[in-house]
């Protein structure tokens, strides 16, 4: 069995109690990270907008050890699970019109988490020109 490796990274706040309180969400940092993330032109993608005008595209649902609602019941009411983003932060869904592909320059990739546990990677510069 071949492992790869992705990305490693530590999260401020990030012991299991604080981590499920969300402390350290919205918070963007960098990891160090070579691999591509990939999404298809037609998929639904779900955004995180920040105050600078930054897009984040969610990479990694969290159901949670407890997990209280699937994708579909979180889909359904989306917005009810947003109780503490940050003044001038959006969220929002698309279909994307094109191909996103993720590569970090460098080999380094912006990334933040929501207060969901939710992970999200940066669009836009120091991936490529697309910003959906």
């Amino acid at each position: 069995m071949a492992i790869y490796w992705v990305a490693g990274f530590y999260l401020k706040g990030s012991n299991p109690r604080e981590a499920k309180s969300g402390k350290a969400a919205y918070q963007p940092l960098t990891i160090a990270r070579k691999s591509k993330i990939g999404y298809n032109k037609g998929t639904t993608a779900y955004f995180l907008a920040d105050a600078e005008g930054n897009t984040w595209i969610m990479k990694g649902y969290q159901l949670g050890m407890n997990p209280a609602y699937s994708l579909a019941k979180y889909n359904a009411n989306r917005e009810s699970h947003f109780r503490r983003l940050p003044t001038g932060w959006k969220i929002r869904t698309k279909v994307l019109d094109q191909d996103l592909i993720l590569v970090p320059e460098n080999g380094i990739a912006p990334i933040t988490t929501d207060e969901n546990l939710c992970a999200y990677d940066k669009t836009g510069p120091l991936y490529r020109d697309y910003k959906p």
